[in-house]
């Protein structure tokens, strides 16, 4: 007797390797928040950088609080808005806690954002969050300070750019010591817990 294959459509042997590849990484990694913590913390260098308000925002006069630090920028199209609803979300769900928390948002789009501009586009998600901004002079020692990586794009000829920068959330303890990079795909659960942790 001849033995009959079985002839399987094309697609279908394409869909099936792919899962099999999908439920290959869940196994080797089920769970796809992978935070950082320094060890030993890092102890930051203060700086100094202008609110909406033509008033100094010190690193140094932030002791004793908690600051959660997001880098973006107000004509971001994704990463940012994304990040920022995400972080409304935290700030709700945290209750009393939020008010040991500082929520900042610093710049990396110095030639667009003014510390005015930052300001007006952090208070669309959360009226108590931070906005600040300053000069390619005094921002790009910051960057450097938290391992930022930043990178202007050239969209088109008519000058118009993008900027492409690291999309974590960065953790500063009460001692102004930069404790823990957080990634950009934590979910809000996870944000709180740390921030509670934190706080205790």
């Amino acid at each position: 007797m001849k033995k009959q294959l079985i002839n399987l459509p094309l697609s279908f042997i394409v869909m099936l390797l792919g899962l099999l590849v999908v439920l290959a990484v869940v196994l080797i990694n089920p769970f796809p928040f992978h935070d950082h913590y320094l060890e030993p913390p890092h102890s930051m260098a203060d700086f100094e950088l202008q609110t909406a308000n033509s008033e100094a925002f010190r690193l140094s006069d932030q002791k004793g609080k908690l600051i959660l630090v997001f880098f973006g920028y107000t004509n971001c199209p994704d990463f940012c808005p994304t990040t920022l609803s995400k972080l409304n979300q935290v700030h709700d769900q945290l209750g009393d806690d939020a008010n040991r928390v500082l929520f900042v948002m610093i710049s990396v789009d110095p030639e667009r954002d003014t510390p005015a501009r930052v300001a007006a586009y952090v208070a669309q998600f959360d009226a108590e969050f931070i906005g600040l901004s300053g000069s390619l002079e005094e921002l790009q020692p910051i960057w450097t300070e938290f391992g930022l990586v930043v990178e202007k794009q050239v969209v088109d000829n008519a000058g118009s750019y993008s900027m492409s920068h690291t999309t974590s959330l960065y953790v500063i303890d009460q001692s102004g010591d930069f404790v823990k990079i957080i990634p950009y795909d934590a979910n809000v659960t996870d944000i709180i817990n740390e921030l509670v942790q934190r706080n205790k």
